[in-house]
Formats: C-alpha cells, sequence, structure tokens
C-alpha cells in the first residue's frame, strides 16, 4: 500500500522540480517522506519530531550535529 503512495509522490516531487524521472534523489525524498510517521510514532511529542525531520530533510544536516 505504501508503495502506491510512495510513487505518487514521487511523481507529485518530479512533476514540481523538474527533476528526471529516474532521480534516485527523488525517490530517496518520498521514501523518507513516507517512513516518517513511523519514525515519531511513540514520541512524546510526535508533532515536534515530525517538524525536525521534515527541517533535516529541508535543510540537510547542518554543523555535524542534528
Amino acid at each position: 500500500m505504501w508503495l502506491r503512495h510512495e510513487t505518487a509522490l514521487a511523481a507529485a516531487i518530479t512533476e514540481a522540480t523538474g527533476a528526471p524521472e529516474d532521480d534516485v534523489r527523488v525517490a530517496a525524498l518520498a521514501r523518507f517522506v513516507m517512513e516518517s510517521p513511523s519514525l515519531v510514532h511513540g514520541r512524546e511529542n510526535p508533532r515536534r519530531a515530525l517538524d525536525e525531520i521534515f527541517n533535516l530533510l529541508e535543510h540537510g544536516w547542518r554543523d555535524g550535529s542534528p
């Protein structure tokens, strides 16, 4: 089930960015986004954790620290 959504998300990212259809970075971003709910499940503040994940995806790892 997730694969269908991951593929659709990758297609949307490709369309929005103009990236090539086979760009592995697009596939990776879609995969990371789809996996994020499982990473925040059970956290004390899942919303904050999700914000941190998306901040990492948007800005990358800065200064060698999370």
